[in-house]
């Protein structure tokens, strides 16, 4: 079998395609060998043939460590001279060397014809030279193997030696266009994965001046009546600057368009169309449903379920409230109420609710009422406290991007403050959760003020730091969280569950106790109405009142299944505090992942 692996070159089985090569390579080293004087015994040599016959045996280097350049010889027709098979050769040998390949280029040209032809065998060299060193006669095989041997060196070495330098220049260049292409293909596919992201995301960003959270580009042809053609011509930064400057006076915004009355007149009908549905939409209230400040309705953090495509704008304003008169309310079903919100209730002057059992120790609701105390922050401190800022119209997507995050991840935190503490026991922690939810509320609480003046008093710096910070508390929270679930298992699994149950903290047991005190309460008769009382709703409050019912007889169902079940451990308080932290794992996992993306990076 031929050779195989690094270094071996592959042999051209082909004649003409040797010759022509090897003549190739001459040229190109500026060489001229003599190939007349390549005659052994009276036989013109082949150096195709000895060229293949090496490379079968595995190449020169294998050959000449093994000494079989006598196995050459006999094959290519120099036999032993004792050989009973074969008659007897008799030439005599010089032995004198052959001169070097630099010094043959003062040689006769090579007798042939053209120079794309084969070599032709040539027959015995009639020179009268005295130095014909490849000429010889009566020799045995040991002197025909050292004779092919020295041929091979001056004529075949150069050629295998600039195959081999073709061969890695040719692999160097494919290995190179391959990683080019490859590159250029990542390439392409990451800038159109870029542009298909931020044209997704431009078709649903959204601005806080505009209610009820209709899409910018909607907003800017459906509503204020601009063409289609036009707003696709225009920028996303742009888009913001219209809305942007409707707050401005008629002499700034003079400046800003430089006296160009169709952008004065473009500005004007956009400011018209935000105070008509400013108008229909405001009751004095600063906060209201469907009032968003949501710049990218795509932004899903881990673990939350994304929100579907905008639906069609309605035509016109958005219908008002309905006035609080009219039939009283029907109470909620039981579940629905959310957590404690502190902070909500502190900025706002009003009285801070009572602690709830499920949401933390009582110890750890008074120090949180504590240190609401202590800060003092109202929207009335805040106003004396927090200069305005501008922030610029390129930075306004990402200002509201990261305004969004964090609001989402302190409404979180609002309700959880007990129960933080009860994990850290940490005050400091708290009090800096207090200060950075105060500001954000407010900060959210002036881009819904009819008021236009004072909107910004954030940084996207500043809300940066404060997403930073909440990520740092949300991982400690997380992994005390974990801690405690395994030493709880790892006790329970050694030592029993009652050694368990005694080894967990102090805040946990409180919940066991509230958790047995409220499961021996008796749950209230689901609500009685009389077919009068029926018949007197509207269809509304009849569908209302009959979910009502459905949800206080399941309650009762599940008190009854909680009687039965006779074994009390933590494992179910446990349970509900991972689903209750799950939405602050969340920002933990996305700060996380964001770190990981980071490294990958190299930044």
């Amino acid at each position: 079998m031929p050779p195989s692996g690094p270094g071996t070159i592959y042999p051209f089985a082909d004649k003409a395609q040797f010759d022509a090569t090897y003549r190739a390579i001459c040229t190109y080293k500026n060489m001229s060998l003599d190939l007349s004087h390549l005659v052994l015994d009276g036989t013109a040599l082949d150096l195709h043939q000895l060229h293949l016959l090496v490379f079968k045996l595995g190449g020169e280097a294998k050959v000449n460590d093994k000494g079989l350049w006598g196995d050459i010889a006999q094959r290519m027709g120099f036999n032993d001279p004792f050989s009973l098979s074969t008659p007897q050769r008799w030439f005599t040998d010089t032995n004198a060397e052959r001169p070097s390949a630099s010094s043959a280029t003062t040689a006769t040209a090579v007798a042939s014809a053209s120079p794309s032809g084969p070599l032709p065998p040539t027959p015995p060299s009639t020179s009268s030279h005295s130095a014909t060193p490849f000429t010889a006669s009566n020799t045995t095989t040991n002197t025909a193997a050292a004779h092919l041997s020295r041929v091979y060196k001056l004529y075949l070495t150069f050629f295998d030696q600039a195959i081999k330098e073709n061969i890695a220049q040719n692999r160097a260049r494919a290995q190179a266009a391959m990683q080019v292409t490859a590159a250029q293909a990542q390439a392409h596919a990451q800038a159109l994965a870029t542009s298909q992201a931020a044209a997704a995301a431009q078709a649903h960003m959204t601005h806080t001046l505009i209610p009820s959270g209709i899409p910018l580009t909607s907003f800017l042809t459906q509503y204020v009546g601009l063409q289609q053609s036009y707003v696709d011509g225009i920028s996303a930064q742009e888009r913001f600057m219209l809305l942007e400057w409707t707050q401005l006076s008629e002499v700034d915004l003079r400046k800003k368009v430089k006296g160009s009355e169709a952008m004065m007149a473009m500005v004007g009908k956009v400011r018209d169309k935000l105070k008509e549905m400013r108008e229909g939409t405001s009751t004095g209230a600063r906060e209201r449903p469907g009032f968003t400040t949501s710049v990218a309705v795509g932004i899903v953090l881990p673990g939350m379920k994304p929100m579907g495509p905008p639906s069609a704008p309605p035509i016109g304003p958005v219908p008002p409230v309905p006035n609080s008169s009219g039939p009283p309310a029907l109470p909620a079903p039981p579940g629905s109420q959310t957590g404690v919100r502190f902070i909500s209730s502190g900025l706002k002057g009003e009285p801070l609710p009572p602690p709830e059992p499920k949401m933390g120790s009582k110890a750890s609701f008074d120090v949180v009422y504590k240190l609401i105390h202590e800060c003092n922050i109202t929207e009335s401190s805040l106003d004396n406290t927090m200069d305005s800022i501008i922030v610029p119209a390129e930075k306004l997507p990402e200002h509201h991007a990261l305004l969004d995050k964090v609001s989402q991840a302190c409404a979180e935190i609002d309700t959880k403050l007990a129960m933080i503490h009860d994990v850290l026991q940490e005050e400091n922690y708290i009090k800096r959760m207090i200060i950075i939810a105060s500001q954000i509320v407010y900060q959210k609480t002036l881009l819904t003020k009819a008021d236009w003046e004072r909107r910004y008093v954030l940084s996207v710096d500043m809300l940066k730091s404060m997403l930073a910070e909440i990520q740092y508390l949300v991982g400690l929270y997380n992994q005390k969280i974990r801690g405690l679930m395994d030493a709880f298992q790892s006790t329970a699994s050694q030592h029993g569950h009652d050694a368990a149950v005694q080894q967990l903290p102090s805040w946990v047991q409180v919940q066991l106790q509230q958790q047995a005190q409220q499961a021996a309460i008796q749950a209230p008769p689901p609500l009685q109405y009389t077919p009068e009382e029926f018949a007197a709703m509207d269809p509304e409050q009849r569908a209302r009142a009959r979910q009502t019912q459905r949800a206080q007889e399941a309650e009762a169902e599940l008190v009854k299944f909680r009687e039965g079940y006779k074994k009390e451990g933590p494992e179910e308080v446990i349970r509900w505090i991972e689903n209750r932290c799950r939405p602050l794992k969340n920002v933990y996992e996305e700060r996380r992942s964001i770190v990981r993306w980071e490294d990958e990076d190299g930044h």
